[in-house]
């Protein structure tokens, strides 16, 4: 074989190398294609869990209004029995013209004995209704929680990303000691109401700063521990803020609540997981519904004078970087056999 074959062998294993870099790119589109189907799916399937929540919330505030009106019907079978026995005591100083009269007081009292039964019975009805209706909502927020909480298996993830791990471990480790530096623990016990409120604002602009530092990032968090807010009811929204990205601006909101702190509420992972490791912890990648984004989460816990402050974190859009990373790896393998073709083609002339 001469080196002119050996060039045209060259180049024909260079350009079936292409169309397998081609067949890679389109069958990466198609895998992706699957996941967002499978996404969408769920964010549909999410969407009308809201609808049934909503409409659970609407046929609650119904039973209230029922409760109101079966009160209305026992306070009107309360009259009605109290006139039926003035009518029944008039009747008897009627004497002998009072008997007839009698009579229609006697049936106004069983009517008041039967509505008030009645109400009874409506009322019971009532309790049992509002009770399933709690059941069902707690349910449905039960679900709601499992489909945020969509887990995708994928052991090698953090090579996937294509970025660097210890820059986002950095960044969350910046992020807590920021806010650790102006924590006085003594101030936050003393008056925790007006402390914790300056805190707020510390921590909303920690947060949007390391988002804002830190491109590669998709979300950054903060959150206080529950158990030094004693200013604060269960009902009440928690000290802490959650920073995101939102068609290139960075956006900011509060959404938890103190109620929804508890090592058995499985939403609540990311914040518990670094508490009970004592280090930072990195999740699996779990598909967020409310972002529509498969997302990854490295969080840290802070402490001050071995007193938990809260946990820190960011969230990665796993997608993206993937996507990013194998754009990159197939354009420099394009880059690199172009190259070599061309270097061999020079050497043929």
């Amino acid at each position: 074989m001469n080196a002119l074959q050996k060039i045209n062998e060259i180049n024909e294993l260079l350009n079936r190398t292409k169309d397998l870099i081609h067949d890679f790119s389109e069958m990466n589109s198609q895998n992706l294609g699957i996941i967002n189907t499978f996404k969408q799916h769920f964010s549909d399937t999410n969407v009308t869990f809201n609808h049934i929540s909503s409409s659970i919330d609407a046929l609650n505030l119904k039973s209230d209004t029922i409760d109101d009106i079966v009160d209305v019907i026992s306070s009107v079978a309360r009259q009605t029995n109290l006139l039926a026995i003035n009518a029944a005591i008039e009747a008897a100083r009627a004497g002998e013209h009072g008997k007839s009269f009698a009579v229609v007081a006697d049936e106004v009292k069983k009517l008041s004995v039967q509505t008030s039964n009645s109400a009874v019975n409506i009322k019971k009805i009532v309790d049992e209704i509002q009770s399933e209706i709690i059941d069902a909502k707690e349910n449905i927020d039960r679900i709601g929680n499992s489909f945020s909480q969509l887990n995708f298996q994928d052991n090698d993830f953090k090579k996937d990303l294509g970025i660097s791990i210890e820059q986002i471990e950095n960044a969350v480790l910046g992020l807590v000691n920021e806010i650790n530096d102006t924590f006085n623990l003594q101030n936050a016990r003393s008056n925790p109401s007006m402390y914790f409120s300056n805190l707020q604002h510390v921590i909303e602009r920690a947060s949007e700063n390391t988002l804002k530092n830190n491109l590669s990032l998709f979300g950054t968090y903060f959150h206080t521990n529950p158990h030094l807010l004693t200013h604060l009811k269960s009902e009440d929204i928690g000290i802490g803020i959650y920073s995101f990205r939102d068609n290139n601006k960075i956006e900011s909101q509060r959404s938890l609540y103190v109620k929804d702190f508890s090592p058995t509420n499985t939403y609540m992972s990311w914040y518990y997981n670094p508490i009970n490791q004592r280090k930072g912890v990195w999740s699996n990648i779990y598909f967020d519904p409310y972002s529509n984004k498969e997302l990854v989460s490295y969080s840290l816990a802070v402490y001050s004078e071995n007193q938990l402050i809260g946990v820190g974190g960011a969230d990665v859009d796993y997608e993206y970087c993937r996507k990013s990373a194998q754009k990159n790896i197939i354009n420099d393998m394009t880059s690199q056999v172009t190259k070599l073709s061309n270097y061999m083609s020079q050497d043929i002339k």
